[in-house]
């Protein structure tokens, strides 16, 4: 089941980071059926867990625990919006990056989205930089601060990182606080 969820998740993901890449873009009908499938997937990956445990299983409690990642997920981009919108009068983030964030909520749970949400923000800005060095050799400045940047594109990558090693980031982060990391 893991399996054939998490192909379903990065096909979606791929196909998602191509559309954003290239037309900055995230169509409501792909991220909607992706959030409400996200959901699906984890009450039942739930249920088939605790089933495999003999424990009853609590689908109510996974439901409730899905449905608080997808708002929580999606409303930490409302927020940065609005803050952005606030300070500048113009819009920085699509509504398509907040419904990506919900997905991710669903499929990966809060602290899977929010991993993919700090590796996106290192990745763009890492892209922004090697684009600016780019634009200084050219010595072509003039409207560096009005040149876009696809964030779902790396919200999408962040997110394949988290199928392949779930949490890998925060573990990581847990064990340097520790005092226990290399």
């Amino acid at each position: 089941m893991n399996l054939a969820g998490f192909a379903i998740l990065g096909w979606m993901l791929v196909a998602l980071a191509a559309l954003d890449a290239e037309f900055f873009w995230l169509p409501d009908w792909f991220t909607l059926p992706g959030i409400g499938l996200g959901f699906v997937f984890t009450v039942a990956r739930a249920a088939s867990v605790a089933s495999a445990i003999n424990f009853r299983p609590n689908s109510l409690s996974a439901a409730l625990t899905s449905l608080f990642a997808i708002v929580a997920a999606g409303a930490l981009i409302l927020i940065i919006r609005l803050a952005y919108w606030i300070v500048r009068r113009q819009e920085g983030m699509g509504l398509g990056d907040a419904k990506l964030m919900a997905m991710l909520g669903a499929w990966l749970g809060l602290s899977g989205a929010i991993e993919c949400f700090i590796l996106a923000i290192f990745a763009a800005c890492a892209a922004a930089f090697v684009w600016l060095a780019i634009l200084a050799i050219r010595r072509n400045t003039e409207d560096w601060g009005k040149m876009p940047l696809p964030f779902g594109t790396f919200l999408c990558a962040a997110a394949l990182t988290q199928i392949f090693y779930p949490h890998w980031l925060f573990s990581r982060m847990h064990l340097e606080l520790l005092g226990l990391g290399k």
